[in-house]
C-alpha cells in the first residue's frame, strides 16, 4: 500500500484504519484515521469511516468518570452516527459494563445489560445497594438519571422492596423492615398484599385469597409477624397459636406454600425435580432469561421450628394435632430437598400422641380423608 502497488489505494487504506482499531493500539488508529481523512475520497468508505471514528472514541476510554459519562451522553444524544447504527447500542453498553466492573459499580454494570426484572428471581446484593447508592446521589449527571429513571420518579423504591424480599429469604426481618422504612408507608401497599396464615391439609401453589381475610403489604406483614414472635417468646396464654401461626406464615410464604410470592418472584414448577436430580446449585438453577438464574426458597427448617414449639405448647389438642401434621409436611418437604433417610416421624407422633382424638377431632378425620398416604400409615 505504501509503494502504491495495490489497486483501489483507499480501500486499503480503510482497512489498515480497521485493522489498527482491532489491535486496541488507539494511538496508531488514531494516525490511522488521519492518514485515511486525507486519502480516502469516496464518500461510501468516508461514510464507513466515520463509524470506525466513532467506534474508536468509545473504545480509546480507559476508565469511567463523571467527564466520560457526560461525553458518552453527548454521543447518544447527538451523533446521527449512533443513532443510525443499532450496534453501537449493544458496543457502547459492553464498554460501559466492562469500565464499571473494573471499578467497582455492578449496579451501573448490570443495567447496561439486563432490566431490574432480570435481577429478581435471583437478586445480588452488592448491584442493589449500587444502584440504592446512585438513587440517592444529590446531584446524579443526565447519564444517571436517566438510567436509573423510572417515569417522573426512579427505581429506588423497586429496589428497596427486593432488597426486603431478599433480606427475608434470609429471616432478617428486622433488616428488611428497616429497608422498606427507606420509603413511605402509603408505598407500601404497590408491592403486593398477602395473607400467609390459611390452614391447608394438601399444597396448592396458586390460590385465590377468600373475600374475608385481612390482607398485609410486606411491611405490615413483617411488623406483624415480628409482635407475635414477641409476644410467644415472652409466653402469653395464646404461645401456642402464636407459634402455630408464625409457623404457617414460614411455611406458605415457601417454595411449597400459596403465598410464595411473599418472598420471592418467579417460581417454576420443576425447580424441586431438577433439585431431587442433581441440578442447581445453593437452590439456584439456570433459567434462559435470568442472568444469575432462579433461586428457590425451599427451606422449611424455620416454619418446622415453629411447628415444633407450638406442637409442645399445645399438648394433647386440637392445635396439638394441626401443629403436628404440619411439621409433618415440613419432615417431608426438608426430606426432598436435603435427602439422607427418610423418616416419618410427625406421623408417628400423630399416632401414638393424638390416636385417641381421631374420631372426636375434625381436622384429624380431615387429613385422613385427603392425605392417602397418612391414610394408609395410621393401623386399623
Amino acid at each position: 500500500m505504501r509503494e502504491k502497488k495495490v489497486e483501489r489505494l483507499e480501500f486499503w487504506v480503510l482497512v489498515e484504519t480497521y485493522l489498527t482499531l482491532l489491535s486496541g493500539n488507539y494511538y496508531d488508529a488514531n494516525n490511522s484515521l488521519e492518514y485515511a481523512r486525507q486519502v480516502i475520497k469516496n464518500d461510501t468508505l468516508k461514510a464507513q469511516l466515520d463509524i470506525f471514528e466513532l467506534a474508536l472514541e468509545i473504545s480509546s476510554y480507559e476508565s469511567i468518570s463523571e467527564e466520560v459519562e457526560i461525553e458518552i451522553e453527548r454521543i447518544k444524544r447527538r451523533s446521527r452516527l449512533y443513532e443510525e447504527n443499532e450496534d453501537f447500542t449493544d458496543f457502547l453498553d459492553d464498554k460501559l459494563a466492562y469500565m464499571y466492573n473494573q471499578e467497582g459499580r455492578p449496579g451501573k454494570a448490570f443495567l447496561h445489560h439486563y432490566t431490574l426484572d432480570q435481577l429478581k428471581p435471583n437478586p445480588r446484593m452488592d448491584i442493589l445497594d449500587d444502584l440504592i447508592a446512585l438513587c440517592n446521589k444529590e446531584k446524579p449527571n443526565r447519564f444517571e438519571r436517566e438510567l436509573i429513571a423510572k417515569g417522573d420518579s426512579t427505581i429506588k423504591n423497586d429496589l428497596l422492596d427486593i432488597k426486603a424480599t431478599l433480606l427475608m429469604t434470609n429471616y432478617d426481618f428486622e433488616a428488611a423492615l428497616q429497608v422498606l422504612k427507606r420509603m413511605n408507608r402509603t408505598d407500601w401497599d404497590n408491592y403486593g398484599v398477602f395473607h400467609p396464615f390459611l390452614e391447608m391439609v394438601n399444597d396448592r401453589v396458586n390460590r385465590k385469597l377468600p373475600d374475608n381475610v385481612q390482607v398485609y403489604n410486606k411491611g405490615q406483614l413483617i411488623e406483624l409477624l415480628l409482635d407475635m414472635e414477641y409476644k410467644a417468646r415472652a409466653g402469653t396464654p395464646n404461645n401456642a397459636e402464636l407459634y402455630y401461626q408464625l409457623g404457617l406464615a414460614h411455611y406458605n410464604m415457601s417454595y411449597f406454600g400459596y403465598s410464595w410470592k411473599t418472598m420471592d418472584y418467579f417460581r417454576s414448577g420443576t425447580s424441586i425435580d431438577r433439585w431431587i436430580d442433581g441440578q442447581g446449585e445453593d437452590f439456584v438453577f439456570s433459567h434462559t432469561f435470568y442472568p444469575f438464574g432462579n433461586r428457590e426458597h425451599f427451606d422449611n427448617t424455620m416454619a418446622l421450628y415453629y411447628f415444633e414449639k407450638a406442637r409442645i405448647e399445645a399438648g394433647t389438642s386440637e392445635l396439638g394435632i394441626k401443629a403436628t401434621w404440619m411439621a409433618a409436611k415440613c419432615e417431608q418437604n426438608i426430606y426432598y430437598v436435603e435427602g439422607g433417610e427418610r423418616t416419618n416421624d410427625y406421623f408417628d407422633l400423630l399416632i401414638a400422641n393424638y390416636n385417641t382424638l381421631k374420631d372426636s377431632s375434625e381436622f384429624y378425620q380431615q387429613i385422613i380423608r385427603e392425605c392417602k398416604y397418612f391414610q394408609a400409615y395410621v393401623p386399623n
